[in-house]
């Protein structure tokens, strides 16, 4: 891979894209992507060290595309997750609750079943909150 011209800077393991779990196929068309490219943004990204990194970039690979991930990395490098949220097993009920939690509301526990918190969940995360298989991501 030196040869290639990828800089491994400790990292001594073969990299090929089969070979990263997780990430969707559907998010980039693979034919077309230069893999110095591609190892070079997952290593500023800091997915391939951080753990939490790679689980938020796998869902947001979900709901985005590479390219928009790209783009994040080259204007914020290791940061580019900063207005990324990730709310692993959360459904849309639990993202509700959370919302009327955020917003001040005390509602009693005893009135909450009369509430539809998923749909309210639904409402809070229209334009910036999507669903992925490990739950909810919020994406600013």
């Amino acid at each position: 891979l030196k040869r290639e011209g990828f800089e491994l800077d400790g990292i001594d393991e073969e990299l090929f894209i089969q070979d990263i779990e997780g990430i969707s196929d559907r998010s980039v068309n693979w034919d077309y992507m230069n893999p110095e490219s591609l190892f070079n943004t997952l290593y500023e990204s800091g997915v391939l060290t951080n753990d939490y990194k790679y689980k938020e970039l796998c869902a947001f690979l979900e709901v985005k595309n590479y390219d928009d991930f790209e783009e994040l990395v080259k204007n914020r490098g290791e940061n580019w997750d900063d207005n990324v949220n990730l709310w692993s097993g959360f459904t849309w009920e639990d993202y509700g609750k959370e919302m009327l939690d955020c917003c001040g509301y005390n509602i009693p526990a005893h009135l909450l079943d009369f509430f539809d918190l998923e749909r309210y969940g639904k409402y809070c995360g229209d334009y910036n909150v999507y669903e992925c298989e490990n739950g909810l991501i919020e994406i600013y």
